[in-house]
């Protein structure tokens, strides 16, 4: 989606054919990492997706059409699965 600012306010565009490359793309990098391993962290992802000029946004929309689960850790676990 590309959003230019007019005088009128944002407009808001489908998708651009970069953007659908990009996607493709990013996509294509998820599958290949999840194959190699099953846990990343999102900076790790959003790092390796920048080192190939993918956005952090286009990386979570790629996310989304796939069966990638998010897993959120609890802060209060120190690692050994207990709270404090």
């Amino acid at each position: 989606m590309r959003v230019v600012l007019t005088n009128e306010g944002f407009l808001f565009s489908e998708m651009t054919h970069t953007d659908e490359t990009d996607l493709r793309r990013a996509e294509k990098l998820l599958i290949h990492l999840f194959s190699q391993e099953d846990e990343y962290t999102a900076g790790e992802i959003y790092d390796l997706g920048n080192k190939q000029g993918l956005s952090v946004d286009i990386l979570k929309k790629a996310k989304s059409k796939l069966p990638i689960e998010a897993i959120h850790p609890d802060p209060r676990d120190h690692g050994n699965g207990e709270a404090p």
